[in-house]
């Protein structure tokens, strides 16, 4: 029997070609499968980064509407905060190092008071109000992602 018998195709045994093959196929699986975690880890961190701006955006909400029926608004504070926003954390990535963490900004427009003309006296309605926040994206670089709320919230006469 010749030692090399058993690595040719004519008594059963394993040519070269099916051991490359195999080898590519074992190659392509453990590269689509790290992909597939990669893609699932970004797609996570979407979700995790759109729900905190979610939780931020109802607090910012909540807040306006808390100060108005609490206390009446200065003018300054009807006008809103476009341009500089509140920064907030949306993604603490890793605790000892703070130069990956993922930072919004939430922002509110000018506050506006309605009066609906049908109750005959000059009183505010209710209250419109609209806020957004904006953090940036990990697909692609560069670009920002938004959520916005709006509200029409009842002015409860006394």
């Amino acid at each position: 029997m010749d030692r090399w018998s058993l690595w040719t195709c004519e008594r059963g045994g394993i040519d070269f070609v099916q051991i490359i093959t195999a080898m590519m196929i074992i190659a392509i699986a453990a590269v689509s499968t790290t992909y597939s975690i990669y893609v699932g880890r970004l797609s996570f961190d979407d979700q995790l980064q759109e729900k905190q701006a979610i939780r931020y955006a109802r607090e910012e909400m909540e807040y306006w509407s808390g100060r108005i029926f609490v206390e009446p608004l200065s003018s300054q504070e009807m006008l809103g905060d476009t341009q500089t926003g509140r920064r907030v954390l949306v993604d603490p990535r890793n605790p000892n190092d703070q130069s990956d963490n993922v930072w919004g900004r939430v922002f509110y427009a000018r506050i506006i008071p309605v009066d609906l003309l049908l109750t005959g006296e000059e009183t505010t309605d209710y209250y419109q109000i609209h806020v957004w926040v904006v953090w940036p994206d990990n697909i692609p670089e560069g670009q920002q992602r938004r959520i916005d709320f709006y509200s029409s919230m009842i002015q409860m006469n006394q």
